[in-house]
């Protein structure tokens, strides 16, 4: 009998060694799902992060814990249950409304106060709570596409700017969506949105003083993807206006 060839196993007792390792590390109970551990290493990666004055060591080691717990398609690795046998892979989640890049966003960033001017980044951290488990209103103020005064846009009287405000919001049915919406108010911007080639996403609606521009998304499961939709669709609006994020000034949100 040709003795069997085990070096291609994966031993289970290693593996289940390092999960709960990681998981201790992350101060995670060993039923965390892929949310938890995203939800626990962004705050923590927030306070620990060594350009916010955090231990580089302590952050690396938070580093590996993530990369541990979660594999290439963002799922919890779940321990194997007999040795010799590498673990089920995950269930790859079927949800469209989950399929957005984590990756594309900073989430270490500090989360923005009042008066900070925007980011792709620090736009999807104001509009998730401090836990990270929801998301929140966010407003924030400009003048118009490549304006010098932008950057006094909250000082200025509210017929002279715009407003950018995404929002929790339900449908006529009642259930949940996040709304976007940008108003123009000023001459300049409002020709600006009447002239916009907006796509199918968004709703140009007139009024007698302004115009405005609303998009809705249907949130998934995990807040951070739907946060990770809404500002890629935001920025992609602002980009075809030439009217780039650091030119808006957050006014609500965050404490």
């Amino acid at each position: 009998m040709v003795p069997s060839d085990h070096s291609s196993e994966v031993p289970a007792v290693p593996d289940r060694l390092r999960r709960e390792q990681a998981l201790r590390v992350l101060a995670l109970a060993s039923t965390a799902d892929a949310t938890d551990v995203k939800r626990a290493y962004r705050r923590l990666a927030r306070e620990h992060h060594p350009d916010h004055g955090g231990d580089p060591e302590l952050f690396h080691e938070l580093q590996q814990a993530f990369e541990c717990l979660l594999d290439t398609d963002g799922e919890t690795r779940a321990p194997s249950v007999a040795r010799g046998r590498p673990s089920r892979p995950p269930t790859p989640t079927t949800d469209a409304a989950d399929a957005a890049d984590h990756a594309s966003i900073d989430w270490t960033v500090p989360t923005p106060t009042h008066g900070t001017r925007l980011s792709r980044d620090l736009l999807a951290a104001a509009l998730l709570t401090p836990d990270g488990a929801a998301i929140q209103e966010v407003t924030a103020t400009s003048h118009s596409p490549g304006s010098r005064l932008n950057a006094v846009a909250p000082h200025l009287a509210g017929n002279l700017t715009c407003t950018l405000r995404l929002f929790p919001d339900r449908d006529d049915r009642g259930r949940p969506m996040l709304t976007v919406e940008l108003r123009a108010w000023n001459r300049r911007s409002r020709r600006a949105l009447q002239q916009a080639s907006t796509g199918s996403h968004w709703a140009r609606i007139r009024g007698s003083s302004s115009i405005l521009l609303r998009s809705t998304l249907t949130p998934g499961t995990d807040p951070c993807s739907t946060v990770v939709r809404a500002v890629d669709r935001t920025a992609a609006l602002l980009d075809g206006l030439d009217w780039d994020l650091a030119g808006w000034t957050l006014t609500a949100g965050t404490a």
